[in-house]
C-alpha cells in the first residue's frame, strides 16, 4: 500500500470517527437552570443551579423564580410556570416565560411557532386554562400555525380564549361555512387568534393583570386581526 493510499485509509477513519461525536454535539445542547425557591426539573427538586437537556421540564413552585439560559438565549419564569426546554424551542406548558431569543431559536404557544425575525427579540407568553397570549417587548416575531403566518412588531399581542373553536359547518351561526374574502381584501391572520396593540410594554407582573382586563372585556373572542 503506497503513502497516498496510506493517508486516504487514514482520513477516511478520522472522518467516521468525528462525524458521530458532530452529529451528538449538535443534538446534545444543554442549558443551565437557576434561580430562587423550589424549582423543580422532571418532578424533582434541584439545586440552586441545575444542568437541562433537550425534554426536560423546569417547574417554579409558589414564591419561586427561575432562570434558563442556553444557545436559544434566555427565559425567565416567575412563579407557578412551567416550560419545556427543547434543544432550540422552549415550550410553555403554564404560568408565565419571558423570553430573550436569538436568531435561529423557536418557541411554542399552543398551536403556535414563534420565532425572531432576522434579529434577537424580547416577547413574554402567557398560557392559563381560560387564555393564552403573546406579546412583544423588543423586535420582530414571526408567528406560524404551520398554514398562516403573521408578523408582530413590538408592542403588538396576539391572544385567543382556551376554549376558542374554529369555522365549522357545526359551529358556524348559519351551519355553513361562509365564502372566502377576494384574495384583495385577505389579511394574514392565524385562524382563532386575535392580534391587538398593547397601550405600554407590561413587566411579567403587570402582563397579567392585561390579560385579566381583556379577557373580562371579551377581547380574546371579540378583537379583529391587526397586521404590521
Amino acid at each position: 500500500m503506497g503513502p497516498c493510499s496510506r493517508l486516504l485509509g487514514v482520513t477516511c477513519w478520522c472522518l467516521l470517527l468525528i462525524f458521530p461525536v458532530c452529529t451528538m454535539t449538535a443534538e446534545v445542547t444543554p442549558a443551565v437552570v437557576w434561580g430562587t425557591g423550589v424549582i423543580k426539573v422532571n418532578g424533582k427538586v434541584v439545586p440552586g443551579s441545575f444542568t437541562v437537556y433537550a425534554g426536560d421540564k423546569i417547574v417554579t413552585e409558589v414564591d419561586s423564580t427561575a432562570t434558563l439560559t442556553g444557545r436559544f438565549g434566555t427565559a425567565m419564569l416567575p412563579a407557578s410556570s412551567a416550560i419545556v426546554y427543547a434543544g432550540g424551542k422552549i415550550q410553555m406548558q403554564y404560568g408565565q416565560a419571558v423570553v430573550i431569543a436569538q436568531p435561529g431559536a423557536e418557541a411554542q404557544l399552543g398551536n403556535l411557532k414563534i420565532a425572531p425575525e432576522k434579529a434577537a427579540a424580547r416577547f413574554q407568553m402567557k398560557e392559563t386554562d381560560s387564555a393564552m397570549a403573546l406579546v412583544v417587548l423588543q423586535g420582530v416575531l414571526s408567528v406560524s400555525d404551520g398554514a398562516n403566518r403573521v408578523l408582530l412588531a413590538q408592542g403588538q399581542m396576539i391572544s385567543r380564549a382556551a376554549d376558542e373553536k374554529q369555522p365549522t359547518a357545526e359551529n358556524n351561526p348559519e351551519n355553513g361555512v361562509q365564502a372566502p374574502p377576494p384574495p384583495a381584501a385577505r389579511r394574514p391572520r392565524i385562524p382563532g387568534w386575535a392580534v391587538n396593540t398593547v397601550g405600554y410594554l407590561a413587566s411579567p407582573a403587570t402582563f397579567g393583570g392585561i390579560l385579566g382586563g381583556m379577557a373580562a372585556a371579551g377581547t380574546f373572542r371579540s378583537a379583529s386581526p391587526v397586521v404590521p
